[in-house]
């Protein structure tokens, strides 16, 4: 099937604890993002998921620019080299990419002084995506989480502070 044939589609709901009574929201934002990215010249889909930790005041405003930032970090890599995309090394890359751009914008946003709290209200969100190429599809995690391949399904180790970019 080529890639161009797959329909895909997102959606995201407010955790428990974002919920009060009778199923209405606290004034607490949802903290998850989701982008789908095709990239027609290499035939690759990119999906990302962020979900935000609660105890960050704003972490889904991190959630949304740090998956824009990503997308363009990993679309950079596959149209450089598609064959590539499974190897621990471009992830590597990613992955340090990643962190100095949310380094960075935490310096811009918040200053030294803020650069902690700034992290730690904004920037803090665990990632799952999936790179699916015409040859192969890469599921890659930074934190926990669970996703199902051919009605298998994989749940990545929980912990009470999983691991972050940031």
């Amino acid at each position: 099937m080529p890639l161009s044939d797959f329909l895909l589609a997102g959606g995201s709901i407010p955790g428990r604890d974002h919920l009060g009574y009778n199923l209405l929201l606290r004034g607490k934002n949802n903290q998850d993002a989701l982008r789908i990215d095709r990239f027609e010249s290499s035939g690759t889909i990119l999906l990302l998921i962020a979900d935000g930790c609660s105890e960050g005041d704003h972490s889904e405003v991190g959630a949304h620019l740090g998956l824009g930032f990503l997308s363009r970090i990993i679309e950079r890599h596959v149209l450089a080299d598609p064959s590539q995309i499974a190897q621990q090394i471009v992830w590597n890359d990613i992955s340090d990419e990643a962190v100095d751009f949310i380094s960075a914008t935490a310096m811009e946003m918040g200053g030294s002084e803020n650069y902690v709290e700034t992290l730690r209200n904004y920037f803090l969100y665990s990632v799952l995506g999936a790179v699916i190429t015409p040859e192969s599809v890469v599921v890659f995690s930074c934190g926990d989480g669970s996703f199902a391949v051919n009605d298998k399904l994989v749940d990545l180790p929980h912990a009470a502070e999983p691991d972050y970019l940031a």
